[in-house]
């Protein structure tokens, strides 16, 4: 009732108008049409900006409604269990896991976020040992490096690029798709806040978009979200613990031979959205490497001798950069739009991953897409940290091993 009465009063003050110009002019017939012209133009032009306007509060309000909603499912959500793997045989928590995906797919589609999970499509074929890194990545024009001096800002800035484009991020997380500075998975609703206290990459890149996101996200490693339950097998399920993939050496040889025979089986999640303040979509696919370093098992008789460490590692960087490569030409295939992938090393900070054994399996990889990539304007841009005075390490001796230029330059 409201709006028929505001558009009545428009048309009425709209033809008010038209008659005031009208009477300038001289009276004939071409008054009289410019008289009706005038009307005409001033009704329909006042009409569509109240329709616009009454849109709009809908969309505020609908907003709001959903917010509200998603806030109610993030205080509703339960904690995962300390033992949840160790407890729940490996058939539960593939049922878990599912339910997972499903959740998240359904709740962050009402954020206008799409959900998805990425595979690696290839089965290693060479060992680590095979490979030599003085054939690299020197004359490449599709394999960069760029400095970065912080995830966030360049997310949100990508979100506002004028090019027609897909942008990629490789997002440091743990195999639940959460972030946590210890073995742990953080309460629901608590996320947010907790992030904000790490300063590293993955919590950073996750900050970049809305709260309600991040927190969705949480809720699904929450609900037993596990990237590797469809890898390991009931023997060795319990290797990985809130996300953390820690394995002892008990289990080493068991959980290589799965790993090259059954790599595929990992699933890394992708989330697309629009990141804070941004008119344009970013994909962020939560990638993950084996939690050694400071969280490895110090015990002589659990902890890993060398050699199963870098074939560990060097599996694990494997399977995340075949199921970065494989999302960017996926969507380039699908969109026959350029894509730029935004990688990152994970696991080469307090993981303790081996710069040699990332780069190594960064080179496979990418020789199984260097030709897709040329046909269908894929670029891969190696993220290194670089604020001030101070410059990641590791990330720089993996960039000198892999031969990457800089854009730049």
């Amino acid at each position: 009732m409201k709006l028929s009465r505001t558009i009545a009063n428009v048309a009425l003050f709209s033809l008010t108008v038209g008659c005031a110009v009208g009477a300038c002019l001289v009276t004939s017939k071409v008054a009289l049409v410019a008289l009706a012209v005038f009307a005409a133009i001033g009704a329909i032009t006042c009409i569509i900006k109240t329709f616009k306007a009454v849109f709009q509060k809908n969309e505020i309000q609908k907003n709001e409604i959903q917010k509200n909603e998603i806030q109610k499912i993030i205080s509703e959500s339960s904690c995962i269990i300390n033992n949840f793997t160790e407890f729940h045989s490996l058939e539960k928590q593939k049922e878990l896991h599912q339910s997972a995906k499903t959740f998240l797919k359904e709740n962050l589609a009402k954020i206008g976020a799409k959900y998805s999970v990425v595979n690696p499509k290839n089965i290693i074929k060479c060992d680590l040992d095979s490979i030599d890194l003085s054939v690299n990545f020197e004359n490449s024009s599709i394999f960069k490096m760029a400095y970065t001096n912080g995830v966030m800002g360049d997310i949100e800035q990508d979100g506002n690029r004028q090019e027609d484009n897909h942008i990629v991020y490789g997002v440091a997380s743990q195999f639940n798709g959460c972030e946590a500075p210890v073995k742990m998975t953080i309460e629901p609703g608590k996320a947010v806040n907790v992030y904000k206290d790490d300063r590293t990459q993955g919590p950073q890149a996750q900050l970049a978009f809305s709260d309600e996101q991040v927190e969705l996200i949480n809720c699904g490693g929450n609900l037993g979200f596990n990237g590797l339950c469809n890898l390991l097998d009931e023997e060795t399920k319990a290797e990985i613990a809130h996300g953390y993939f820690t394995p002892q050496q008990s289990k080493a040889d068991q959980i290589i031979n799965l790993l090259k025979s059954s790599g595929t089986n990992i699933e890394y999640p992708c989330v697309e959205n629009k990141p804070k303040g941004g008119n344009k979509t970013v994909h962020q696919i939560l990638v993950s490497a084996p939690a050694l370093g400071i969280y490895a098992h110090k015990e002589t008789e659990k902890e890993l001798p060398l050699e199963q460490k870098n074939e560990i590692e060097f599996l694990m960087a494997f399977y995340s950069f075949q199921a970065q490569f494989q999302l960017c030409l996926d969507l380039a295939l699908e969109s026959k739009k350029p894509v730029i992938l935004k990688a990152t090393a994970v696991g080469l900070g307090v993981f303790g991953n081996k710069p040699e054994n990332v780069a190594k399996a960064f080179y496979a990889a990418a020789q199984n897409y260097v030709d897709a990539f040329k046909e269908n304007r894929v670029q891969v841009i190696f993220q290194v940290f670089k604020k001030d005075t101070y410059e990641c390490p590791n990330g720089k001796e993996m960039v000198s091993l892999l031969g990457l230029k800089n854009i730049d330059n």
